[in-house]
């Protein structure tokens, strides 16, 4: 209810990618490649016992598109060595609005950062 799914939805918009948006709760990876870039919109948290490792997340991550990772703190030895984490916080007071945190790691997410 963090509004991670939402997100995702108007990321894949600007991205040009028509396809109906849903959470990938039960099959960990959603794939939508009709886009400027491919998403790959990835929940782990079925992961939390482990297990990522097994599942070859890094051919997503060193590809040409764009992953979206909810959980992230259960990729384990998967984690790339950079990204962008958006930290999604409610509003204790309003239902309805979320407050963000961008925290890059990499050179290039700073760079990101700095230009938006």
């Amino acid at each position: 209810g963090a509004g991670k799914t939402s997100f995702t939805k108007g990321l894949a918009k600007g991205l040009g990618i028509t396809d109906y948006v849903k959470s990938p709760t039960f099959t960990i990876v959603r794939e939508y490649r009709h886009g400027r870039l491919p998403l790959y919109h990835m929940d782990l948290y079925r992961l939390e016992d482990g297990g990522a490792e097994d599942l070859g997340l890094e051919e997503y991550f060193e590809g040409d598109g764009v992953s979206v990772v909810e959980w992230p703190d259960f990729l384990g030895l998967s984690e790339p060595e950079t990204y962008l984490m958006i930290h999604f916080q409610k509003d204790d007071n309003e239902d309805t609005t979320r407050h963000l945190e961008f925290v890059p790691f990499g050179q290039h997410y700073e760079n990101l950062l700095e230009s938006l």
